[in-house]
C-alpha cells in the first residue's frame, strides 16, 4: 500500500498564476522517499484548467535540471495507472513545475524522479492531487456606533472555501474606493476554516462610509480571485450624542429632544419649539411675531442668515410715529408689524425639513389642549403686564376673578389650540391669505389711543416674504463669528463689529502686553469702549438694509475696525458731548459721508426668546423669536388665541433723515420695512466645524449679553455652562452706561478711576441690582472640538425656567 503524503500547513510567498511556484513553497508531511543524499517532496495543485505539479528536490547540490521525470497517475476508480515521462526539466533553487493536464481532484500520483550529480539517483514522492485554496471576505463586523476621529475596531473573518489547502495571504481594509488602505494585516487560514482579523481604526470624515476589505496575494495562488472583497455600510457620527436643545422652557425643551430622539433634524427640531414656545411662553415669542435665524446645513456646511421679522404695514410713513415714545406707541393696532415667524417656520422645514409642518404642530396643540403649569416667567410677566391686556387676553391670562395665576397652576388655551390644527391641514396660507388673515387685520384695527389704529392690509399679509442671505462673519483669534446681517436687527454688526474693535486694539503694537484676562479692570474697559464704538455706529447707520445704504461690510472691515479701534485709550474712557460717540466713518459712497452723530434713544425694556439646537448630522439652528415687548402690544387675535407684536414701536419716532447732515435715517419707519431690532443669534465655527451657537433674550441688552459668552468661550477658554454662569457686564448706549452682576462689584472702583463716569462715559453707579442682576437667558450648545463630545448650557441661575438636554445616542 502507497503512502500517500499528507500537506499539513501551506508555505508564504506568492505563486503566479503562471503556475511557477517559489521556493519554500511546499507542504510539510512525512519524509520524502529517495535514494543516497537527495530526497523529493510534491504537491500537485488543481486549479480550474490544469493542476500544477511543484517538485522540489533537497540535498547537498541542488540541480538545475531533472534529467527525467516519471509521473504515474492513478484516477478514482482506476486499478492501472497512466504513465507519463519528462525529460530535461529545468530547477529553480532545486523547485520544478510541470504543468498537468486531465487530472482531478483526488487523483494520485507517484513521481520518480533521476537526478545526476557525480553519481546518478533516483528519488521518489507521492501526493494526491488536490484543490487550490480559494479565499473570501466572509464578513465584516463593525462597532454600532462610530463616532468621528474616535478609535473603533473592524473585525474581518477570511475564509478558505475549497476545503483542501489552507494559504497565506494579506488583508488590507480601505475606505471605500481610496486606494491608500486603513489598515493591513498578515492572515493565515486552515483549509476549510475561517480566520478572523480586528483592525482598531479611525475615520476623520463624519458621513456614509463604505468599508472594503479585500484579501490578497495568497500562497499558494488561489483557485479564483472573485470575489476576494466585501464592502460593509458603515455611518460616522458627527458627534457622540443625537443632538442638543437648549430653550428657554423645559417643555419646549424636551419637544425638540424627542424630535432628535425619532430621527427629525435641527429644522425638525426648531419648528416643533417654535410652536411650543408659543403655547408655553405667549408673552415672548410665537406666530404674532418675528424671527432672526441662522443655520447651518450639515450636508454642505453652507450658513445661512434668515430674517424673518415684523414688516410695517405699506399704509406707514416717516411720520407715522412721530413725537411718540415707544410706550406711547406700544398698546395701540399701528404698533402691530406684518408677523414673519411663520414663513420663516415654512421655509426651514420646506427647504431642509424631514418632517411635515403638521408634525411640528401636534405636540403643542396637545400642550394647548390639555394645559401646562404655568412658570416662574409667565406667572411673573402676568403681573407685571396685566395692564395692557385686551379683554381676549385677560381672558386666556388671568383668573375668572381677575387675580394672576400662580405659579404651577394649569393654563389651556384651546383657541390656540384651533389655531394651530387650521395650520395643521392648511398650512401657512391660512395665516397669510386664510382666515386667520382677516382675523389679524380685524385684531389690529383696536387702538387705545383713538387714530392709532392699524393700518395693516390683508395685501401686507399675503406679501410678506423673508430674506436669506450669507450672515456676516469675523475672525476672531482663530474662530470664525457669524451672526445676521443688518435688516431687522443691529445685533449681528454690533456684536461683530465689538469683536473686530477688540481684537485690533489687542494686536496693536502699541498696546503688546496690555494686562488682559477675565473679570480684570482692563477686560471690562475695553469691552465697554468696544461697544460704545459699535452702538455709537449702530444709532446712526443701521436700519433695513432693503431701504437704506447700510454699511454693514465697511462696519467690519479690517482697516476702518483698526482705526476706529485706535480711538480707544488703555487706561482712560473716551469722551463726548455729553458722554455720547460720534458714529465712525466707514467706507461707502461719499454722498453718505456725514460729521454729524445723533443721539440714540433709550428703547423701553422688551422681551424675546431664544433657542440652540444642533443635530447628529452638524445642522445646526440659533433662533431668536420675539413679539418685542413682553405681550406685544397686549392684543390677542379674538378666537385665535396667538398675540400681535408691537414692533413697529423700534423705529425712530420721529424722522432722522437729513441730507445736510448725511444721516441716512436708516431706522425711519416706511412701508414694508423692518425696525431695527436686537435679536442675535449667533455661530461660532472653527475651520469650519461648528464650536458653539448661542443667543440671548434681554432688549437692547441682547448684544452685549451675547458678546460676554462668546469672549468667555473664545478669548477666556471657559466651558460651556461656566461660560454662561459666569458675572457678566452688560449695556445698550455710546455713552458706556454700564450695569455689572454681583462677582463683579470690585471692578467698579478701578474702572471708574480709568474716567466711567458722567459725562465721558456713562455712570457705573447704576449697577446692577436683584431686579436686573438676571438679564439675559442665553440658550446655548457648543461642541468639544477634540472628541466631538455635544454640551448643552442653559441660563438657570438668572432665568429658572432656561433648560438644555443633550440628546443621548439610542
Amino acid at each position: 500500500m502507497r503512502r500517500i503524503h499528507a500537506l499539513a500547513r501551506v508555505w508564504l510567498g506568492a505563486v503566479a498564476t503562471s503556475a511557477i511556484v517559489a521556493l519554500g513553497a511546499f507542504a510539510s508531511g512525512a519524509p520524502a522517499a529517495g535514494s543516497g543524499p537527495y530526497a523529493l517532496e510534491a504537491q500537485a495543485l488543481l486549479s480550474e484548467s490544469v493542476t500544477d505539479l511543484a517538485l522540489r528536490m533537497s540535498g547537498p547540490e541542488l540541480p538545475t535540471r531533472l534529467e527525467k521525470v516519471q509521473i504515474k497517475t492513478w484516477h478514482a476508480g482506476d486499478d492501472e495507472a497512466a504513465t507519463r515521462n519528462f525529460f530535461d526539466v529545468p530547477t529553480n533553487d532545486g523547485v520544478a513545475t510541470l504543468p498537468l493536464a486531465g487530472l482531478a481532484r483526488g487523483d494520485r500520483l507517484e513521481i520518480r524522479a533521476h537526478v545526476k550529480s557525480g553519481p546518478q539517483y533516483n528519488v521518489d514522492a507521492e501526493t494526491t492531487v488536490v484543490r487550490r485554496p480559494d479565499l473570501t471576505i466572509a464578513r465584516i463586523d463593525v462597532v454600532d456606533d462610530v463616532v468621528r476621529t474616535r478609535p473603533f475596531d473592524v473585525t474581518v473573518a477570511v475564509a478558505e472555501l475549497g476545503g483542501d489547502v489552507g494559504a497565506d495571504a494579506r488583508l488590507l481594509l480601505f475606505d471605500g474606493a481610496s486606494t491608500s488602505a486603513l489598515a493591513s494585516s498578515s492572515v493565515a487560514v486552515a483549509a476549510g476554516g475561517t480566520r478572523e482579523v480586528t483592525f482598531r481604526v479611525v475615520l476623520a470624515d463624519p458621513g456614509d462610509h463604505a468599508l472594503r476589505a479585500v484579501v490578497s496575494d495568497a500562497a499558494p495562488a488561489e483557485w479564483d480571485l472573485a470575489p476576494n472583497s466585501r464592502e460593509q455600510a458603515v455611518y460616522v457620527n458627527h458627534y457622540a450624542e443625537n443632538g442638543v436643545v437648549a430653550t428657554d422652557h423645559p417643555l419646549a425643551t424636551e419637544i425638540g429632544a424627542d424630535v432628535l430622539r425619532h430621527g427629525g433634524n435641527a429644522f425638525d427640531a426648531a419648528a416643533a419649539v417654535l410652536f411650543a414656545i408659543n403655547v408655553v411662553q405667549p408673552h415672548f415669542g410665537g406666530i404674532g411675531g418675528g424671527s432672526s435665524i441662522v443655520i447651518r446645513d450639515g450636508k454642505t456646511g453652507e450658513l445661512h442668515a434668515i430674517d424673518a421679522r415684523e414688516t410695517a404695514p405699506a399704509a406707514t410713513t416717516p411720520t407715522t410715529y412721530k413725537g411718540l415714545q415707544p410706550v406711547d406707541v406700544r398698546r395701540n393696532g399701528f404698533a402691530v408689524g406684518v408677523p414673519g415667524t411663520l414663513r420663516a417656520v415654512e421655509y426651514l422645514l420646506d427647504r431642509w425639513g424631514t418632517r411635515t409642518l403638521s408634525d411640528a404642530l401636534h405636540p403643542a396643540i396637545d400642550l394647548a389642549e390639555e394645559g401646562f403649569p404655568i412658570g416662574q416667567s409667565l406667572a411673573t410677566q402676568i403681573g407685571v403686564q396685566q395692564g395692557i391686556f385686551q379683554p381676549e387676553t385677560r381672558a386666556i391670562f388671568l383668573n375668572a376673578d381677575g387675580t394672576v395665576p400662580a405659579r404651577g397652576e394649569i393654563l389651556r388655551q384651546p383657541d390656540l389650540a384651533k389655531t394651530f390644527r387650521l395650520l395643521a391641514d392648511e398650512g401657512a396660507a391660512a395665516f397669510y391669505e386664510g382666515e386667520i388673515a382677516q382675523a389679524i387685520v380685524a385684531a389690529q384695527r383696536r387702538a387705545v389711543v383713538p387714530g392709532r389704529e392699524g393700518k395693516m392690509t390683508l395685501a401686507d399679509l399675503a406679501g410678506y416674504t423673508i430674506d436669506v442671505e450669507r450672515p456676516l462673519s469675523i475672525e476672531y483669534k482663530g474662530y470664525d463669528v457669524y451672526a445676521p446681517a443688518a435688516g431687522g436687527t443691529s445685533g449681528g454688526v454690533v456684536l461683530l463689529e465689538s469683536l473686530g474693535l477688540m481684537r485690533e486694539f489687542l494686536a496693536d503694537p502699541r498696546n503688546d502686553g496690555y494686562p488682559w484676562g477675565l473679570a480684570t479692570p482692563n477686560s471690562l474697559h475695553l469691552y465697554i469702549e468696544a461697544m460704545r464704538l459699535a452702538f455709537a455706529d449702530r444709532d446712526f447707520w443701521l436700519g433695513d438694509d432693503r431701504y437704506t445704504d447700510v454699511p454693514a461690510a465697511g462696519l467690519l472691515d479690517q482697516e476702518y475696525l483698526r482705526a476706529r479701534s485706535a480711538l480707544i485709550k488703555p487706561n482712560t474712557a473716551m469722551c463726548g458731548p455729553g458722554g455720547v460717540l460720534p458714529p465712525g466713518k466707514p467706507p461707502l459712497p461719499d454722498s453718505l459721508m456725514s460729521d454729524s452723530a445723533t443721539e440714540f434713544e433709550d428703547p423701553i425694556p422688551g422681551h424675546t426668546t431664544h433657542f440652540s439646537i444642533i443635530d447628529r448630522w452638524g445642522n445646526a439652528v440659533v433662533w431668536t423669536s420675539t413679539i418685542r415687548n413682553s405681550f406685544g402690544t397686549g392684543i390677542t387675535v379674538p378666537g385665535y388665541g396667538f398675540l400681535l407684536n408691537d414692533s413697529n414701536g423700534l423705529f425712530n419716532p420721529s424722522p432722522r433723515a437729513n441730507p445736510v447732515t448725511g444721516d441716512p435715517g436708516a431706522n425711519d419707519a416706511a412701508g414694508g420695512k423692518r425696525a431695527m431690532g436686537n435679536t442675535t443669534p449667533t455661530l461660532i465655527l472653527k475651520d469650519g466645524e461648528p464650536f458653539a451657537g448661542t443667543g440671548s433674550l434681554g432688549s437692547q441688552f441682547i448684544q452685549s449679553v451675547v458678546l460676554d459668552v462668546v469672549l468667555n468661550l473664545i478669548e477666556y477658554d471657559l466651558p460651556l455652562q461656566r461660560a454662561i454662569d459666569a458675572p457678566r457686564a452688560w449695556t445698550a448706549l455710546s455713552t458706556g452706561a454700564t450695569q455689572l452682576n454681583f462677582g463683579l462689584e470690585r471692578l467698579i472702583d478701578p474702572v471708574r478711576a480709568m474716567g466711567h463716569v458722567l459725562p465721558c462715559a456713562g455712570n457705573l453707579n447704576r449697577m446692577a441690582v436683584p431686579l436686573l442682576g438676571n438679564v439675559g437667558s442665553t440658550g446655548s450648545f457648543a461642541v468639544e472640538l477634540d472628541d466631538f463630545e455635544l454640551l448643552g448650557g442653559a441660563d438657570r441661575t438668572r432665568f429658572p425656567d432656561a433648560t438644555a438636554v443633550v440628546v443621548e445616542r439610542t
